[in-house]
């Protein structure tokens, strides 16, 4: 023990024995454990006050933290949209110039309703995408492709042998058909779950209250004053044999439950699209995606739930529209360009270029933009936010290539996961970029197909 020690705990000693005999009580020498509880009390004081100090440090270092968090990503943020267009999958079979679009006949009425629907749905994005991509479709309109069917099914039954003069699929001059299958099958799964109604304030009284404070069949003491002790049974102790089981009352239930009705519903799709030879009824290709399986369950409540039904569940005819728009579209993607959009989000540094270049941006003024990030990049060459601001900007307005670029450098700068992240979506895409979506000419279409069927004829 140090001086300091020893003089605090003689310290401590005479300021107990003074106490001592004012209180009237005898002088004696104080119990040598009083002084070790007052050390321990100054060591909780000390421990105290250093873990005040450590919460303060920490609160600062939170502050700074966030200050300087602040101050770093203070600058000006733009969310830039960029779209552009894909080349499809595949074309058309040479020498297709009118087609039609046929739903089969199906079984059941629910699921010529699906087929008749997806079959709309087909023939209106098919439509709007002829007209859009330049394409030279002839498309047949629904009424007449009804009676196209009547006539299909004559020459497949073998009543009539292929198309006859004077027959609608030769007046039409029809080259193929689009023949689409849609079957939905629905799966409902009832079940039970419990959910509280009520708490009895009594038994949960009753259930709360120390086993002393009991009495049969209700949650008050069992007198005025201090409760008796219920008396305890005693059994004599035998070697080898475990006691009895301690008897436990059966009281009331505090929290009230009742069983409610559940609802699980499984909706699932399966479509299939065939694309038919008008004439020998040959499938030129079959288009026949993976199911889509919606699974949904009406929840309920743990407190003061109420049953739930299939009316709480989305609509089944609206899950399966969605679904059928889903599968127009990827089939029609098959043989059309498809949109592509990303949205990219660009900071500012503190460079005051790059910072007036991010609020173009923002302002929808992407060629503006252009020309004063290009002057940021030069004035700041290691500056990796203006690189990729510059980067979204040229791929905003269909410079692909050189928008790969700067991104290629804003990346070496600082390997951000927002850069990484557009690069590799541009570049999976950079072979088959049309151009931007919006500025996509019928014209522009129109050659690129020439020029890939040149190629391909050349290749061959």
């Amino acid at each position: 023990m140090n001086g300091a020690s020893a003089r605090q705990e003689d310290y401590l000693r005479l300021t107990f024995h003074r106490r001592t005999c004012l209180m009237g009580g005898s002088v004696r020498q104080p119990p040598r454990a009083r002084p070790e509880y007052a050390r321990m009390n100054i060591q909780t004081q000390q421990s105290r006050t250093s873990f005040d100090r450590l919460k303060a440090g920490i609160g600062f270092a939170a502050v700074s933290g966030v200050l300087l968090a602040l101050s770093c990503n203070g600058g000006t943020k733009a969310t830039v949209p960029i779209t552009y267009a894909v080349e499809q999958h595949r074309d058309l079979p040479h020498g297709l110039n009118t087609v039609a679009i046929l739903d089969a006949e199906m079984d059941s009425a629910e699921d010529q309703k699906w087929s008749e629907m997806a079959a709309n749905r087909v023939q209106a994005k098919l439509v709007e995408m002829n007209d859009r991509f330049g394409r030279k479709l002839t498309i047949v309109d629904r009424k007449h492709a009804k009676l196209l069917a009547d006539e299909r099914d004559l020459v497949a039954s073998g009543v009539a042998q292929g198309p006859q003069p004077g027959s609608m699929i030769k007046q039409l001059g029809v080259d193929a058909f689009v023949v689409i299958r849609m079957s939905a099958s629905e799966q409902v799964i009832q079940g039970k779950a419990r959910t509280i109604t009520g708490v009895d304030v009594g038994a949960l009284a009753e259930t709360l209250a120390p086993p002393d404070d009991r009495r049969a069949g209700s949650g008050r003491p069992s007198g005025g004053g201090r409760p008796a002790r219920q008396p305890t049974r005693s059994y004599p102790a035998r070697r080898g044999s475990n006691p009895p089981p301690v008897e436990r009352r059966e009281g009331r239930s505090a929290v009230q439950t009742e069983e409610v009705p559940t609802v699980t519903r499984v909706i699932t799709v399966r479509p299939t699209f065939v694309l038919l030879d008008a004439v020998t009824a040959r499938a030129w290709d079959t288009y026949a995606p993976p199911p889509i399986t919606r699974k949904e369950k009406a929840s309920v409540s743990p407190i003061f739930g109420s049953g739930k039904t299939e009316a709480d569940l989305t609509p089944r005819d609206r899950v399966i529209d969605e679904a059928i728009e889903t599968y127009a579209n990827d089939f029609l993607q098959q043989f059309f360009p498809r949109d592509v959009a990303i949205q990219a989000e660009v900071r500012s540094s503190e460079n005051a270029l790059c910072r007036e270049g991010v609020r173009l941006l923002k302002a929808g003024a992407q060629r503006e933009a252009l020309e004063v990030l290009r002057s940021a990049v030069q004035e700041q060459p290691t500056d990796h936010r203006a690189h990729f601001a510059l980067g979204v900007a040229l791929a905003a307005t269909g410079q692909f290539d050189q928008a790969l670029e700067s991104m290629d450098r804003a990346i070496a700068l600082q390997r951000d996961a927002e850069y990484i992240k557009i690069h590799a979506r541009l570049n999976a895409d950079r072979e088959r970029i049309y151009g931007p979506a919006t500025g996509l000419t019928a014209e522009r279409a129109v050659q690129n197909r020439d020029r890939k069927g040149a190629s391909r004829d050349t290749n061959d």
